[in-house]
């Protein structure tokens, strides 16, 4: 393979490897259970939404809710501060973590 061809070869590979995004953030576990938003280190009396309706409460250290799966816009509140904001995607069948303990 002559030089030219190894730099071409090179490109594509490192245009592909970008293309795909990078690796999860949080724990999916594959089940055949529904689908579960689980949410660990969250202080006690936070509110998880999700769309603009509440999910649950927490009143464990870690909770279990159930979810369908798809996009959602999670928002975990405490109060009037937000813990939580983001998008998050939950696959059908998984149990996808929020882990909102400090490191």
């Amino acid at each position: 393979m002559n030089p030219l061809m190894k730099k071409i070869l090179c490109v594509v590979v490192v245009a592909l490897l970008a293309a795909c995004g990078g690796l999860p953030k949080h724990k999916e576990i594959s089940t055949d259970n529904p689908s579960i938003l689980e949410v660990i280190g969250a202080p006690e009396g936070a509110e998880v939404w999700s769309g603009g309706n509440m999910l649950g409460t927490i009143e464990k250290k870690k909770v279990r809710l159930t979810i369908a799966s798809g996009v959602h816009k999670i928002r975990i509140v405490s109060g009037s501060a937000a813990l939580y904001d983001r998008d998050v995607f939950v696959e059908k069948g998984t149990t996808r973590q929020i882990n909102l303990k400090t490191k």
